[in-house]
């Protein structure tokens, strides 16, 4: 996979954590020696090119973890907020907690815009997917490989900005993400129910599907971060 450098923006930093448990699952060690610690306030990672994963189909995943309500910064009300987002830029789409902790899909300009109903706001780790099929027009959300929801693809739509990690790109007034991020991985396939269970608990192998893949494991307080994306 080739490598590329990205810059960290604000104050997102790399901190060492150990793996911990959720429910039966155990976050892989190869991909657990660092997280993205995000305040909710300023912290996110500006990434550097319009990605192309819009016109196709897709999948998001990535490991995160939400801390309960009154921690945090966290009140009843917070959004969350973004783990992946270039709104509201021209065609742009939200991967986001809302504000009683459930996963939201937005999809240009809320053409589609639905929410599932798991409260992930416990301080335990998740894994969540966001798997596009464009050819049956279907969205599907996962919580720890169940399905959370199903909704519509939506058109597909040409990114002309780069998008965020940790937040939207409104500056400023955007919604930052509140908790840890430990990885996310964007493929150009939509991924089935057995294939999201399947890589879960693995580290991304060389495939040609996978467009990104932030692993967070440049080092603690780097100001760069790699993308092992094809």
């Amino acid at each position: 996979m080739k490598k590329q450098l990205l810059t960290i923006t604000c104050t997102a930093f790399l901190a060492g954590l150990t793996c911990l448990s959720l429910k039966a699952q155990t976050l892989p060690k190869d991909e657990c020696e660092t997280v993205l610690n995000f305040d909710g306030t300023n912290d996110f990672i500006q990434l550097e090119k319009p990605s192309t994963f819009g016109n196709s189909s897709m999948t998001l995943e990535t490991w995160v973890k939400v801390p309960i309500v009154g921690e945090g910064g966290l009140t009843s009300t917070t959004r969350v907020g973004n783990i992946f987002s270039n709104y509201d830029d021209g065609d742009n789409v939200n991967f986001e907690i809302h504000n009683n902790g459930d996963i939201r899909f937005y999809w240009n300009g809320a053409e589609v815009d639905t929410r599932g109903t798991t409260d992930l706001r416990d301080n335990k780790w998740h894994h969540i997917a966001f798997s596009r099929d464009v050819q049956n027009s279907l969205t599907t959300v996962y919580i720890d490989g169940e399905i959370e929801f199903s909704t519509g693809a939506g058109s597909n739509i040409t990114f002309t900005s780069p998008h965020r990690i940790g937040a939207d790109n409104r500056n400023g007034t955007g919604v930052y993400f509140h908790g840890d991020i430990a990885v996310i991985k964007v493929w150009g396939v939509a991924k089935t129910k057995e294939e999201i269970v399947e890589g879960m608990a693995s580290k991304a192998a060389t495939d040609p599907n996978l467009l990104h893949y932030y692993d967070f494991n440049d080092g603690k307080n780097s100001t760069v971060l790699t993308d092992y994306g094809t």
